[in-house]
Formats: C-alpha cells, structure tokens, sequence
C-alpha cells in the first residue's frame, strides 16, 4: 500500500536545487511548445493581449532567465478573477517542467483535495508537505482563500491552507524549496482569512504576478 510520501513523489524527477535553475533554451521552439501544450489541454486556448505577457513571465521564470521581472528564489503566485485561467497556465507549466525541461517541475494539489484530505487523515497530513525527511516537494496549491478551508479538528477550527502556508514557509527558508499558487485575491485582501503574519510570509515566499481580465468561462 502506498504511503501519502510515495504519492507525493511518484512520477517527479528529484531536483537538488534549491531554487530555479536555469535552462539554455531556444526561445521560438520553446514558446511553440509551451502553445501546443495549452492546446492540448484547451483546444480554444488562443494568445492574446491579456494572457501573452504573463505567458511570457512564467516561460522565462520556469526556465530561469535573467529576464525573469523578478526574483528566481521565490516561487509564484498568480492572482486574477475568477475564470480568467490561472489553474490552466500552471497545468501547462506543470506539463512543460515536467516533460520538456525536465527540471524546476512540482507535484499540483488542490485547496479542495488538501482540506478533503485533512478531513479524513487529519492535521497529520499536512507533514507530507513538511521536510520530507530532508527532502521536501516543490508544490503548487490551486485556489487558495476561495473555498471553504476551515475544518473542525477535535472540536477546534482549524484552517487547513492557513497552516500548510505556515509549514512551506519554514521549508522556504531552512530548504528553500518553493512553493506556487493561485488565488483571487492579493495577500493583503486576505485579512479575513490568514493571520497577518502568514500574509507577511507570502510576501516573502512568492513573486507575485497578475492575470487580468474577466472570466472566459461560458
């Protein structure tokens, strides 16, 4: 039987970096290649004049450009309305590390799968996210302070995205590993959410980068 561990690492290539590396890579070839891959994932994914900017960002972010408008030591978070394809943009980049780069890649959760998980396991689970005996994840957590992520955990509320975000930040900064995630607020409209000293630790943890436009979603 499978521990949450061997689940957590199945199918990702190890990376000993601490942070992004940087990967030589042929521009025209990769941008074609990022594009064929959004096409297969969302056959009327075009380029446009909201998304091509930040296509652009996280193209050179994940292959480590210089370029990059910001730093490569934190990891990102993508902050737009609701539909206006955020998930979608780091499944394409999740397909790419993983199978063009083959580096700078991490393992993709759900604030929902998390919170399901924690309802059935308990608080315990989060650990998965913690060192991992010396080797912690890079991960990305989809949707963060959109759902419901309070849980009551022996007769006590506990927010379970709240307390993942304080386990990645001491990974952050004993392992520098990273972490990424999408949401659709900025941290400092998350006041109602996370304590202050969670949003200040965003700040810290994460480039972050806007999408903006309203909700292709029909």
């Amino acid at each position: 039987m499978k521990t949450i561990r061997d689940i957590f690492f199945e199918g990702l290539e190890p990376n000993d970096d601490n942070i992004i590396r940087p990967v030589e890579i042929n521009w025209n070839q990769h941008s074609n290649g990022v594009l064929n891959i959004a096409k297969s994932l969302e056959p009327t994914f075009e380029v446009n004049d909201i998304n091509k900017n930040i296509l652009k960002e996280l193209l050179m972010y994940f292959s480590g450009s210089d370029s990059f408008n910001g730093s490569l030591k934190k990891g990102i978070m993508l902050v737009g309305d609701i539909g206006t394809g955020k998930s979608l943009l780091f499944k394409i980049f999740k397909r790419y590390t993983s199978e063009i780069l083959r580096v700078n890649s991490f393992q993709y959760f759900s604030t929902q799968e998390i919170t399901d998980n924690v309802n059935i396991s308990g608080v315990d689970y989060l650990q998965a996210f913690n060192d991992n005996f010396g080797n912690p994840i890079t991960c990305y957590i989809d949707d963060i302070a959109s759902k419901n992520e309070v849980i009551k955990h022996y007769g006590t509320e506990v927010n379970t995205i709240e307390q993942l975000l304080s386990i990645r930040y001491n990974v952050f900064t004993r392992y520098r590993k990273l972490t990424h995630t999408t949401s659709n607020k900025y941290p400092s409209e998350l006041t109602n959410v996370y304590e202050k000293r969670i949003i200040d630790r965003m700040v810290e943890m994460f480039n972050i980068l806007e999408l903006p436009g309203k909700s292709f979603r029909k």
